[in-house]
Parts: structure tokens; sequence; C-alpha cells
């Protein structure tokens, strides 16, 4: 993929890394981007990045999950499927909202190191 995600505004960032997780990493062609950004678009996300903080993230995931899995029922699997890919993908800097994953820290900023918060089970 070339380097529109690293030199434009913030919806050109978004709409190349939410075209990464649709068509894979290295499958992402111009008609890939356009296709997205249209997508988000029609979905409102332009509008809804402009929230404070966290309700620009928490507001994105829901419309996102409705591009990737479809509108008829948005599972709260596909929320969590969704906010993870995002936040693997680094949205929430890119949109400037604080990494706040229920039952998840980041190491790190650069959102690698990952960890989960997973209760021991019984033996």
């Amino acid at each position: 993929m070339k380097n529109e995600n690293q030199n434009g505004s913030p919806i050109q960032k978004l709409s190349a890394e939410v075209a990464r997780i649709i068509f894979g990493d290295d499958q992402s062609s111009e008609m890939h981007l356009r296709l997205t950004r249209i997508a988000l678009e029609r979905y409102n996300v332009p509008e809804i990045m402009t929230r404070p903080d966290g309700e620009a993230f928490n507001g994105i995931v829901p419309e996102i999950g409705r591009i990737i899995f479809g509108e008829a029922k948005l599972s709260e699997m596909h929320l969590r499927l969704t906010r993870i890919a995002l936040e693997r993908y680094g949205v929430p800097q890119i949109i400037g909202a604080p990494v706040t994953t229920n039952g998840a820290s980041h190491v790190n900023g650069n959102g690698a190191g990952l960890r989960m918060n997973i209760p021991a089970t019984a033996h």
C-alpha cells in the first residue's frame, strides 16, 4: 500500500487503516481506499470523529462495525472485534482518542504489547 495513511488528514488515515482491515494489509488499492472512504462518509464517521476524546472512538466503532459486518444485527461480539481491529491499526491515535479497552491495557503507546487481563480458571 502507498503512504497515503502517513501524510494525509485524519479521515484519509482512517480510510487507509479501515481498508487494511477489510481488504488485507497488502491488498489496499486506490479503489479500495475510495470505497472505504465512501462507506465511512455514508455512516457519518467524519462528523463523529470531531467529538471530544473517547466519544469519537466510541462513536465510530459501531459505524465501522456496520460497514464490516452489515447493518442487520450488530452483536456485542461484532463490536468487540471491530474495536480490537481498530486499536490494532492505531485508530485511537489517528483520531486523538485515549485507548480505554475494557479488560485490556496498552503496555506502550504504539499499540504493541496489548495485554489482556484474563482471569485464571480453576483446574
